[in-house]
């Protein structure tokens, strides 16, 4: 288990809406990290605390079940992040924004707005699908290909994505499971 650990970054103030920085300084969000915001100069610095949890970019993510594990649930995050008036297109998904608990199996996120406000969701997406898919070696790894081009021919909308994900993730377990 992960003790006491933050991170911070810094960032030009105007790339937080004032309800965001409400909402994640209040630490009453289970899908972000607490964060303290300092103002220094002509910047922010937003000091996320990280603790029991590693950023993605720490694992090497080797099957695709874990793969769509980890992405069903960051699309369930993003679909539960406007019920706290984040907006899920406004949150940057990479392998250094987003953690892991691997005691507990929980996943968060560090909200790092966008840097590019044109971004749409489903290109964040992809961007973060592309990044699990990069250490994939087993024989599903496929199912995560299928699952970007029908993102991006079919402009899916979130909960599209996360039924869609969910789908494969039962085909690839019940298939998994024949074997048994």
């Amino acid at each position: 288990m992960r003790s006491h650990q933050t991170i911070s970054c810094a960032f030009a103030p105007e790339r937080f809406h004032s309800h965001e920085i409400v909402m994640l300084s209040e630490g009453t969000c289970p899908l972000f990290f607490p964060t303290v915001f300092i103002r220094e100069d002509a910047r922010v610095v937003a000091v996320y605390d990280c603790s029991r949890y590693a950023p993605l970019g720490s694992f090497r993510i080797e099957k695709t079940e874990d793969a769509l594990f980890l992405l069903e649930k960051v699309l369930l995050l993003l679909h539960r992040s406007m019920e706290y008036l984040i907006m899920p297109e406004r949150i940057l998904l990479s392998p250094e924004t987003v953690f892991y608990a691997e005691d507990t199996g929980s996943v968060r996120i560090a909200f790092v707005p966008v840097p590019d406000p044109g971004c749409s969701l489903q290109q964040n997406i992809l961007r973060f699908l592309g990044a699990l898919a990069a250490d994939l070696c087993d024989i599903d790894q496929h199912c995560l290909n299928q699952l970007a081009q029908k993102i991006r021919l079919d402009s899916m909308n979130l909960r599209d994505m996360l039924t869609l994900t969910g789908l494969i993730r039962r085909r690839i377990d019940s298939k998994s499971n024949d074997f048994l």
